[in-house]
């Protein structure tokens, strides 16, 4: 019986993305656990387990060697979506928000909405440094390969 030269696509994905996902988990659980303790640390734990292999896949995982640029703007979507993804049911009724007359409600919400995006934004930036040097090692000790 002859066997198939065609790679396994699981073991495929799993040898492509396991450096990002280790990345950032560490880098999200680290963040997260200090400030806000175990429970938030283990949503965004979960986010990136399981986002960051799909994502990293898409933009990096099937090209080789990765590019540097394409390892950091793949890093800056990995941090928003993995970060932002357990705030979502907080965020998109915030964004929704409009009740005429309850002033002091829609302060509160404008406030809400100011810190997520400043979140975001913090995910955006930590994400294009993982995403980065994540790709530099890579290349250099060639794990794509």
């Amino acid at each position: 019986m002859q066997r198939s030269h065609r790679p396994n696509v699981l073991m495929n994905l799993l040898r492509r993305t396991w450096l990002a996902t280790t990345l950032f988990v560490i880098v999200s659980s680290a963040i997260w656990w200090p400030w806000l303790g175990w429970e938030i640390a283990r949503d965004h734990l979960v986010a990136a387990l399981l986002l960051t292999p799909l994502i990293w896949w898409a933009a990096i995982g099937r090209k080789t060697p990765p590019h540097l640029l394409r390892g950091a703007v793949a890093g800056a979507l990995t941090g928003l979506v993995t970060q932002m993804a357990p705030h979502l049911r907080y965020f998109l009724p915030l964004v929704g928000f409009s009740r005429p007359g309850d002033g002091e409600a829609q302060m509160v919400a404008l406030a809400s909405v100011a810190i997520y995006l400043m979140i975001a934004t913090g995910a955006v930036m930590m994400g294009a440094v993982v995403g980065l040097a994540t790709a530099a090692i890579e290349r250099r000790t060639h794990l794509w390969t």
